[in-house]
Formats: structure tokens, sequence, C-alpha cells
């Protein structure tokens, strides 16, 4: 029996550091929304994934932009090595091995009420 899809992930975490992680993903929101949040004691810094926006930086109440511009196909350099993998064995850092444990990560997650049968 297929298990159900989950719309909305939402987890907290720390890692071997000491540093604390917390994240959602909410797959049925009315709008989209392409954000990364890392909040430090002394700042933070706000930026897009897959969108054209610049990053946002704050260090001691000192607030600016820097645009870092994606390339023409995002995906180019993932293919690229994933491809040099299969032909040469040159080493990916994306592998089944890390696939797996990210599933392993979410599965893991409590889920919550909103799924999809």
């Amino acid at each position: 029996m297929p298990q159900p899809m989950r719309l909305l992930v939402a987890g907290c975490w720390q890692h071997k550091s000491g540093v604390l992680g917390s994240g959602t993903w909410n797959f049925a929101a009315s709008s989209r929304l392409d954000r990364v949040e890392i909040t430090g004691s002394e700042g933070w810094i706000t930026c897009s994934i897959f969108e054209e926006e610049p990053l946002q930086i704050d260090s001691g109440g000192a607030v600016w932009e820097e645009f870092v511009e994606n390339p023409a196909i995002i995906q180019l350099n993932h293919v690229a090595a994933m491809r040099n993998a299969l032909i040469s064995g040159s080493p990916h850092p994306s592998t089944g091995k890390s696939a797996s444990h990210t599933a392993w990560i979410m599965d893991r997650i409590r889920p919550l009420d909103f799924v999809v049968p």
C-alpha cells in the first residue's frame, strides 16, 4: 500500500556542534516562499535557494544586501558531476546513501495531520 504524502513537515534539531536548527516545508501552501534564514548571536542572513534574490545580511544592526547570481542552468553543475561520477567514477557529494539518510530523517519527524492518501 502506498504511503500517504506529507503536505507539511516541521522539525527542530541539534547539530553535533550544539547549533540548533529548525525547518518547515509546506507542500500545500497557498503561495510559494523560497527563503532560508540563518540567525546567530551576532546577526542573521536571509537568502533564496532558487529565486534571483539578494542575500540580506545583518551584522550587529548594520544591514546590507549582496547579490550572488545563480548559474543560467541551476542544476548544470550537479548534472555534470553526476555524469562524471557515472562515466569516470569521480566522487559526487549527492549519493544514494545521502538521499537515504535525508529520507530517514524526514520520516522520523513526527507527522502532522495534513496528508493526502
